[in-house]
C-alpha cells in the first residue's frame, strides 16, 4: 500500500519507499523529468532492479513521473553499501532520439500542427495531450515540414513550438502535453517569507541577453527567373535594458516571412530577458496545504519583503528532495511572460530595475 506523504518509486508494479536520499526534478525547460533515489542498506543490493524497467514515481497517489530506470549504481566498502537508481520520464526518448521509421521520409505536407506532432512522437508510443489554451494554434495547417538531418524529436518539436507559440511539457503521466505558460494551473499555497520559506534568493544576470536580436530567414523567390522577388526576410527587436552594443544574429530554421522573423526575435528577447531575472525558494515538505504536491508550470503568489517581491510568478522548475536537511521542495520562479509569444515585447527588469516588469509598447 502506498505510504501517505511519502514519495514512492514503483518498479514493475512493486513499490519501494524508505529511501535515504532522493530527488525528483520537474522543469518546463527540460521536457523530461528525472529521479534519483539512494539506499544504503546491504539488503537493497540484492533487489531485482534492471535497466529499462518501467518506473512510476508518486506522492499521495499523484504521479510525479512515469518513465524508466536508466542508471543503476551499486557500490560498497568494508563498512558501507550504497544503491543508487536514476531514471527519466518517458519523454526522455524524445530528447535523445531521432525520427526514423522504415519507409517514411520525415517530411509532411498540409497537416495540422496537432497531426504533425502526433506523427513525430508515434514511434515512441507516447500520447499527446492538448491543453485548451493551444487548441486553436494546433488546429492550424503547416503546409510543409521536414525533419532536419541530425535533429532529435525534441529539436523538431521546438521548431514548431517557436512558430506556433506552444509549450511542450511533462506532467508526470507519461504523455506529451502542449500548453502555454501557467495556463489553467495555480498553486493553492503561497510562497511566503516568515510562514513557509526556509531560504530564498534572487538572481540577476545579463550574460545571455543582447541589445538587439536580428532574425534572418531563408531566401524566397526564384533566383533564376524572378530576380526581383529573391529576398531574405529579416527582422529585429531591441532590448533597451542592454546599453552596450551586443548584437545576436539568428538564422530562422525554415523558409519564413518577415512577420515570423519578427515573432522569433520577440521570443528570443523575451525568454532571455525573463530567465535573466529569477527567484529561488526552498520550503519544508513536499505538499501544499490541501495535501497535493507543489505543481510546476503553475502561477504562485510570492510575498517576500527581503527580496521585495509581492506578486504572481511562474514556477518553471521544482525539485522534491530528501537529504540531510529533511524533506523539502526547491523552486525557481520567473515572470510568466518569459515563455509567452506576445503581440508586443516587454522589458523584464531586476533588482536594480525595481524587480518588476516595465511594459514597453513598440
Amino acid at each position: 500500500m502506498t505510504i501517505e506523504n511519502e514519495i514512492v518509486l514503483k518498479i514493475k508494479g512493486k513499490e519501494f519507499s524508505g529511501w535515504k536520499t532522493l530527488e525528483v526534478n520537474q522543469s518546463i525547460d527540460q521536457l523530461a523529468s528525472y529521479f534519483a533515489f539512494e539506499y544504503t542498506e546491504k539488503d537493497w543490493l540484492e533487489q531485482g532492479f534492471a535497466m529499462g524497467d518501467p518506473a512510476v514515481v508518486s506522492l499521495n497517489n499523484n504521479r510525479l513521473l512515469t518513465g524508466y530506470v536508466e542508471e543503476i549504481d551499486k557500490s560498497y566498502t568494508d563498512t558501507s553499501h550504497s544503491l543508487q537508481i536514476r531514471g527519466r520520464d518517458a519523454l526522455g526518448d524524445l530528447i535523445d532520439c531521432s525520427f526514423y521509421q522504415e519507409g517514411k521520409s520525415g517530411e509532411w505536407k498540409n497537416l495540422t500542427v496537432k497531426r504533425l506532432i502526433e506523427a513525430l512522437i508515434a514511434q515512441f508510443n507516447i500520447q499527446l495531450s492538448v491543453d485548451s489554451s493551444v487548441a486553436s494554434a494546433l488546429s492550424q495547417t503547416k503546409h510543409s515540414f521536414e525533419v532536419r538531418q541530425g535533429d532529435t524529436i525534441a529539436d523538431s518539436l521546438m521548431r514548431l513550438a517557436r512558430e506556433f507559440a506552444f509549450l511542450p511539457v511533462s506532467y508526470g503521466d507519461g504523455k506529451l502535453t502542449v500548453t502555454r505558460a501557467g495556463r489553467n494551473r495555480r498553486a493553492v499555497t503561497a510562497i511566503e517569507k516568515g510562514k513557509n520559506v526556509k531560504s530564498g534568493s534572487s538572481l540577476q544576470s545579463n550574460i545571455d541577453r543582447f541589445s538587439v536580436y536580428v532574425v534572418k530567414g531563408s531566401n524566397t523567390g526564384d533566383v533564376l527567373h524572378e530576380i526581383a522577388s529573391y529576398t531574405a526576410p529579416v527582422a529585429k527587436v531591441i532590448d533597451s535594458l542592454i546599453e552596450r552594443h551586443r548584437p545576436l544574429v539568428i538564422i530562422h530554421e525554415d523558409k519564413t516571412t518577415t512577420a515570423k522573423c519578427k515573432d522569433r526575435a520577440k521570443w528570443e528577447s523575451m525568454i532571455r530577458a525573463g530567465k535573466s531575472r529569477s527567484f529561488n525558494y526552498k520550503v519544508q515538505g513536499w505538499l501544499q496545504e490541501d495535501g497535493t504536491p507543489w505543481p510546476v508550470n503553475a502561477m504562485y503568489h510570492i510575498r517576500d519583503d527581503v527580496l521585495n517581491v509581492n506578486g504572481e510568478y511562474l514556477c518553471n522548475q521544482l525539485s522534491f528532495r530528501l537529504d540531510s536537511d529533511g524533506a523539502n521542495t526547491s523552486f525557481s520562479f520567473v515572470d510568466r511572460d518569459t515563455y509567452e509569444l506576445i503581440e508586443q515585447p516587454e522589458k523584464i527588469s531586476g533588482d536594480n530595475d525595481s524587480l518588476l516588469r516595465e511594459i514597453i509598447r513598440r
